[in-house]
């Protein structure tokens, strides 16, 4: 039976039905509503591990530090404050020596303030909770069902249908959608890529992909190459915060070199399996392209002119760029 959860106010409900987790409109007959304790366990939860581990919330610049704790046979979740302001980030410093570090609040949402915590707190084993709305929502149906901690989030399929020529994904090839996509941005066109729906910050789906830089400020880049192209960046921004949020970093010489970009800095997402998609197109798309890397942005780019592929659930569909800015949107 499908189990909902909500934050107190009620602006935002989760669906969970034993697998996934799915924003809805309404709220079902077994609502559980969160609280602020909720919206702690949501992203302690969400990090994978089963703690002891040091969980900060960071919200327009004001931060709070916990302990949190998972386990099974007791109580499952336990969490203690270690204050706020400096006797918080005393305590903090010192534990964060030897605990995984968990982040989570609006703060997340800048990556350049990702990169600054990252740079702050040197620990190796950092979490950033890249959802923030649905948080608290997410937390109440955690402890509800009682879940063992999950870094996965799985995400259902966006059937919405267009009314433009399409063709159809093969069902007899894995991931046809995804290498279709690969194939179609290494050779120059931009992708509105929603096959899938996701809870939280868009990173992969959501989101228009393409090769060449041209006015992007994002970058999906493979975990092999990360340490070529961001030689300055600290291991627990570019090994670590990156595989689960966007995080601002400086830009090395063979970034530049190799893709053109101008700027010193970007906005980068490190794919690995914990965002299985995400490693799958990047596979695709390096056999495709030779590149280890793609561009990411929310429109597509102003000085581009042709077909935009727009992908959803099980087919693509092909549409003139005037005609798409006219009738279609990014959600």
């Amino acid at each position: 039976m499908k189990k909902y959860g909500t934050d107190e106010l009620k602006e935002v409900v989760l669906s969970y039905d034993g697998k996934m987790f799915v924003r809805e409109k309404e709220e079902g007959e077994d609502c559980f509503v969160g609280s602020w304790m909720t919206e702690i366990i949501g992203c302690a939860f969400l990090s994978g591990w089963v703690g002891p581990m040091l969980v900060v919330k960071s919200k327009h610049g004001f931060t709070q530090y916990f302990i949190v704790t998972w386990n099974q046979k007791e109580s499952p979740w336990s969490i203690e404050s270690l204050g706020n302001a400096e006797e918080g980030e005393r305590r903090f410093k010192y534990m964060g020596k030897s605990m995984p570090i968990c982040l989570f609040g609006t703060d997340v949402l800048q990556p350049e303030l990702v990169f600054d915590f990252c740079n702050k707190f040197g620990n190796e084993r950092i979490f950033v909770c890249s959802i923030v709305n649905e948080l608290v929502a997410l937390g109440a149906l955690v402890v509800s069902e009682n879940l063992v901690p999950n870094r996965i989030i799985q995400m259902d399929m966006n059937n919405e249908k267009l009314d433009i020529d399409s063709i159809e994904f093969d069902k007899t090839l894995e991931d046809d959608g995804l290498g279709k996509m690969a194939d179609l941005v290494s050779n120059g066109f931009p992708v509105e890529n929603k096959i899938k729906n996701r809870i939280g910050e868009n990173i992969f789906y959501g989101n228009v992909l393409h090769k060449d830089c041209l006015s992007a400020d994002k970058v999906i880049v493979r975990m092999a190459e990360v340490d070529k192209f961001f030689p300055f960046a600290p291991i627990s921004a570019k090994n670590y915060a990156s595989t689960c949020s966007w995080v601002r970093l400086e830009v090395g010489i063979e970034f530049k070199r190799e893709t053109r970009y101008e700027k010193d800095y970007i906005d980068v997402f490190v794919a690995t399996d914990y965002f299985e998609d995400v490693a799958k197109f990047m596979r695709f798309y390096k056999t495709f392209s030779k590149n280890g890397y793609v561009f990411v942005s929310e429109k597509v780019p102003a000085e581009y002119n042709g077909l935009i592929p727009i992908f959803r659930a099980d087919r693509v569909y092909k549409i003139e760029k005037e005609q798409y800015e006219k009738d279609v949107r990014v959600l």
